[in-house]
């Protein structure tokens, strides 16, 4: 799967949700990519495409998606 897919899936994956996601289920769903690329996706999704994340602590990927 290349970047944009990844992109492009992650931002489904995170705009179906009403509740935090957790990174191991984002990785799972994004064919079992590494952590540090999910934390990539969302800095790209968050930087590129002006969409705002909300995570409970800075350090996790427990992301709820408002566009």
């Amino acid at each position: 799967m290349n970047k944009f897919d990844r992109i492009y899936r992650l931002h489904n994956i995170l705009s179906d949700r009403r509740k935090p996601v957790s990174r191991e289920e984002l990785a799972r769903r994004l064919d079992g990519c590494a952590d540090s690329t999910v934390y990539r996706l969302i800095r790209v999704i968050k930087d590129y495409l002006h969409t705002n994340s909300e995570s409970p602590t800075a350090t996790t990927a427990n992301c709820s998606w408002t566009s």
